[in-house]
């Protein structure tokens, strides 16, 4: 083999393995930024759901005042009859 063909050869292979190492930099990167994507995204909705979470429970607390206010009145209703008879 003359020297010629083998730095060809070299030459080639270093060129191919430059290519293959952008080529899996570009893919990595792509990965990344994808995976960067899913995590916001799922960040977003676990946001929504913690603001619904927190809607419900303020919708609850009113709904059980209600229940009480309901129930106190009943009783007052319920003693004020038997006050009466």
């Amino acid at each position: 083999m003359t020297d010629g063909l083998l730095f060809t050869i070299l030459g080639t292979m270093c060129g191919v393995i430059g290519l293959l190492y952008n080529v899996i930099r570009n893919l990595r990167n792509d990965f990344y930024n994808e995976l960067d994507k899913m995590k916001k995204l799922s960040d977003d909705r676990d946001n929504d759901i913690k603001e619904l979470i927190k809607e419900m429970k303020a919708d609850l607390k009113e709904d059980m005042r209600e229940i009480k206010n309901d129930i106190r009145r009943a009783e007052s209703f319920k003693c004020a009859g038997q006050n009466q008879g």
